[in-house]
């Protein structure tokens, strides 16, 4: 695991545009639909891309989840995990904000593909 300090200027100066521009590959993988595992993959991998933090456990979606997944992202989950993206960014670029930035890209695999 990275620094802090590393992590915050990672997320300040480079992590939160590399981010949205991941989260858009991400989201068109998905809406592919023969490449949602890998699109579902890069955003799980988001959080590290943002503020380079590890998940320890990484798992691909397998049958019915991914199924509701790929439904959810298309009714609500691409607009409402850009929002997140977003908001998430902004609180990063606030030092006092930095930790509810990385709690919400923490939890945007949630938001957008129910995880």
């Amino acid at each position: 695991m990275a620094n802090l300090i590393v992590r915050i200027f990672w997320t300040i100066l480079i992590g939160w545009w590399v981010s949205i521009i991941w989260y858009i590959i991400g989201i068109l993988l998905v809406a592919l639909t023969i490449t949602a595992p890998v699109g579902f993959l890069l955003l799980d991998k988001l959080e590290f891309v943002f503020s380079l933090e590890r998940d320890p456990e990484l798992t691909w979606k397998t049958g019915q989840r991914l199924i509701l997944g790929v439904i959810w992202f298309y009714l609500v989950g691409w607009w409402l995990g850009l929002a997140v993206i977003i908001l998430a960014s902004a609180c990063a670029l606030l030092i006092i904000g930095f930790p509810l930035g990385v709690w919400l890209i923490k939890r945007l695999d949630d938001v957008v593909i129910l995880e």
